[in-house]
């Protein structure tokens, strides 16, 4: 797929409740916190030689007592 740097596209759809299974009980009753991190890879395939791979995550918390959406963490973004 290629796609402009001004354009998204979502690749697939995240079930929070199925990731955190086990500890959705302590996040909901708000005695902990669910944190996850996405993980994705890519190569540049528009030069005359393709670059990469590259490598991109970010974090996100989820806090029942704050709020009830995912929140991305700046600090622990990576990219390569």
């Amino acid at each position: 797929m290629l796609l402009g740097s001004d354009r998204t596209h979502n690749l697939t759809h995240i079930d929070v409740d199925e990731l955190l299974e086990g500890g959705w009980a302590d996040i909901s009753n708000k005695t902990k916190i669910g944190a996850i991190r996405i993980d994705i890879s890519y190569e540049d395939f528009i030069q005359e030689r393709p670059k990469g791979p590259y490598e991109t995550s970010a974090v996100f918390f989820y806090d029942a007592s704050d709020s009830q959406e995912l929140v991305r963490d700046l600090k622990y973004n990576t990219y390569t």
